[in-house]
């Protein structure tokens, strides 16, 4: 199993990503930037895993050693670490978390360019790095070497330069939304990257805040790092005992959000990109919004009802981030909480996206619940996420396409795994960019649609379905 995935690096710390492992990736990630840059300077950061301290520092050796300059941003949040990128000077950046996985996990989140990372770049680093090739020259530059100011004047780069951006996203994010209208709310960090910044700037904004797990466990214990409904009671119980207006659920390294209305409801992420997409789109007429495959049809239907154009796109942060600047989206929205935005350069911000929800209540004059139970309700089930290697994956869906395509029953796409459009629902199968899973979604217009959807979708492999169904219970 490679720890080279589609939108970034992954894998189990101490088995197949190990401190000499990424510093091979720096080395790596330093010498292809090398091909084209004579000193490239790279934004380094980390979450605040117990793993992550001995990778960074790694990765940065690595880096130095094929001739980088690297400003190291420190412990982090991913949405600072990406506006440190934006707002340091430099050439790309690179952040250890692993994001929402378990803290068995650790990887890297990286940038060759100001653009996102493309599969083509992860396939070259990974082939850098296995071939151990570390760029010409490497290490000559070790003494510092001369750059040219903002003056215009010589100067000497550190090799490593120390860069806190912390307080600068603070009154970036004050600047974005000042003092909103006062909204109760709870923040759920679950001991994550958001755990000391989220409270400050939430109440820097005007709200009342309840904190809930907002200090730092490098372990991830208190709460799992994935914020799913079953993961979230605590954030639950606390917005009905306390009457928030909302909650918020980060992950661990901040980028995605879950909300919770004021009965104390999960709201899935595709019904709260609905709510936003109805709200955004009143002031932007015929704007585009992406959205990932795996969301529910409702998404689109509001789309196109609020006058936006709507986009599908395949699931992955940087798949998302690509197409919304491509396209120059207004909005996009992922099944897992990211929540995208033109006005972050098509980037996304667990934060920021909290914020938005409390300036959305402000000026709706409604509950969210009320937002929420107004949007088209189709029945859809969950991601279904079955172990499988990615090989083995592959080639179920493979199979799924090769009969889906021969029945002609349905309207079939290939954008991302296969996905087959029926007249009561839709199917999907496709490949995690992130775990060894095959992840399934099934949705029907009712709930009595929805045996049939997935028995033609996957009735050529019995075994399979009954595998579906049992974890469905049906």
């Amino acid at each position: 199993m490679s720890i080279f995935k589609s939108c970034d690096i992954r894998g189990v710390y101490g088995d197949d990503l190990t401190e000499e492992t990424m510093a091979g990736i720096g080395r790596g990630m330093a010498s292809i930037l090398r091909r084209r840059l004579e000193r490239p300077r790279v934004v380094v950061a980390g979450d605040i895993r117990r793993s992550t301290a001995g990778l960074k520092s790694a990765l940065i050796d690595g880096l130095l050693q094929s001739g980088a300059h690297v400003i190291d941003a420190g412990t982090v949040p991913t949405p600072v670490f990406y506006f440190a990128f934006k707002h340091v000077p430099s050439d790309a950046c690179a952040m250890v978390t692993a994001s929402h996985n378990p803290t068995k996990f650790n990887g890297l989140k990286l940038c060759f360019s100001h653009m996102p990372v493309s599969e083509d770049e992860i396939a070259e680093l990974e082939r850098v790095v296995r071939a151990g090739e570390i760029a010409a020259g490497a290490g000559e530059i070790a003494a510092g070497a001369a750059d040219v100011g903002r003056r215009g004047e010589p100067c000497v780069l550190p090799l490593l330069a120390q860069r806190n951006v912390v307080a600068d996203y603070e009154r970036w994010l004050h600047d974005e939304f000042g003092r909103l209208a006062p909204v109760k709310m709870a923040a759920d960090a679950g001991g994550g990257s958001w755990s000391e910044i989220a409270p400050r700037a939430l109440r820097a904004a005007g709200f009342s805040v309840v904190p809930v797990f907002c200090r730092f466990d490098p372990d991830l214990a208190v709460r799992d790092p994935n914020p799913l409904p079953t993961n979230i009671g605590e954030l639950c119980r606390a917005v009905r005992e306390n009457a928030c207006s909302y909650g918020a659920a980060f992950d661990g390294d901040g980028d995605r959000v879950v909300f919770v209305d004021e009965l104390g409801r999960p709201v899935p992420s595709d019904v709260a990109g609905a709510v936003f997409s109805r709200w955004v789109l009143k002031s932007n007429p015929g704007a585009r919004v992406v959205y990932e495959v795996n969301c529910s049809q409702a998404l689109p239907d509001v789309i196109a009802a609020a006058g936006g154009q709507p986009l599908m796109e395949r699931a992955g942060h940087a798949f998302m981030k690509r197409r919304m600047i491509d396209e120059q989206a207004l909005f996009g929205v992922e099944i897992s909480g990211h929540f995208f935005y033109r006005e972050l350069h098509g980037g996304d911000d667990g934060l920021y996206s909290a914020l938005m929800m409390g300036k959305l209540l402000g000026e709706a004059g409604q509950p969210l619940s009320a937002l929420v139970d107004a949007v088209p309700r189709y029945y859809s089930t969950p991601v279904v996420r079955l172990p499988r290697a990615n090989a083995d994956a592959r080639r179920i869906v493979d199979a799924i396409s090769a009969n889906a395509e021969a029945a002609a029953n349905g309207s079939v796409s290939r954008l991302d795994g296969i996905r087959v459009q029926y007249a009561h629902g839709w199917a999907l199968a496709r490949v995690s960019v992130t775990e060894p899973v095959l992840s399934l979604r099934f949705e029907a217009q009712t709930k009595e649609f929805l045996p049939e959807i997935i028995d033609r979708f996957l009735g050529f492999d019995p075994g399979l379905r009954n595998e579906v169904n049992q974890h469905l219970k049906l």
